[in-house]
């Protein structure tokens, strides 16, 4: 689960930091011309830094948007407080399972934490978490499981870029406490998601196709940009210290990544259509 305010913050200064290093980088080009070591590795590690960063701050900065629309009660299916001492025995109960057992959901004992429900996430303690029956994390079954507290369930499988590599995926366990009195709000959340799983389940191989083509076309635009930078580079002699030198680099560095993207999407998404 994501913290979306401090999570968000962090990305944006990381990826201002890293367009700064890329700047600073083709400044140097354009001044000492294409031969500067320094300014050559500052271009490529902040480009490269950067355009990551500006993905992971996108998902973030979404995630805070739904989570704020969820603390305004915007799309909220159930809510309800755990009180500081069920928070504590959750804690507990989860601490005397195995490691790769424990949910994702890791409040700190003592403090009572809001849930939140919308029909396709939950915010619990201001932690943010999908719940998608299609995508690179799934749910895969809404479970009630009794006990003191009683919990919510729900196994989660993900993607990565590791198990996109094997065609396979990781698997963990986010659970959330139920104190006895919204009993009532926790079964609309288990009819809820038990219905969006049936559903997910008929359009999960669509989803994956779709996916699967956005990435070749970043693929192929990321390939074609390259080659234009690449002539445009030969033209100019592979120097940095005229306008379409310049030009050259940047449509290289961003049809690269455009490229890199596209590929990882697209393995991504064959590895979800053969789960």
């Amino acid at each position: 689960m994501i913290n979306p305010k401090r999570d968000s913050l962090i990305a944006l200064i990381a990826t201002l930091l890293a367009l700064t290093a890329f700047a600073w980088g083709l400044q140097r080009l354009l001044t000492l011309g294409e031969n500067d070591i320094p300014g050559s590795i500052t271009v490529a590690i902040g480009g490269l830094v950067g355009f990551l960063g500006l993905l992971v701050l996108f998902n973030f900065r979404w995630a805070l948007i739904l989570a704020r629309r969820m603390e305004r009660g915007k799309g909220v299916i159930a809510r309800w407080t755990i009180p500081a001492d069920t928070v504590t025995a959750y804690v507990a109960g989860e601490a005397a399972r195995p490691w790769a057992d424990r949910s994702r959901w890791r409040p700190r004992p003592g403090r009572p934490a809001e849930v939140l429900f919308s029909s396709d996430a939950v915010l619990a303690g201001g932690r943010f978490h999908a719940l998608s029956a299609r995508g690179l994390q799934t749910f895969t079954a809404v479970n009630w499981v009794p006990g003191t507290p009683n919990l919510i369930e729900f196994p989660v499988t993900e993607i990565t870029s590791s198990s996109a590599h094997n065609y396979a995926a990781g698997k963990f366990v986010l659970r959330v406490p139920v104190p006895v009195e919204a009993n009532e709000a926790a079964t609309r959340v288990l009819a809820h998601f038990r219905a969006a799983l049936t559903k997910g389940a008929q359009s999960r191989s669509q989803f994956w196709k779709s996916r699967r083509r956005i990435g070749g076309v970043a693929l192929l635009a990321g390939l074609a940009l390259a080659a234009a930078g690449t002539v445009m580079a030969a033209q100019s002699g592979w120097s940095g210290n005229d306008p379409l030198g310049l030009i050259a680099m940047v449509a290289m560095i961003v049809g690269v990544m455009t490229a890199v993207f596209g590929l990882a999407l697209t393995l991504i998404a064959t590895a979800g259509m053969r789960r």
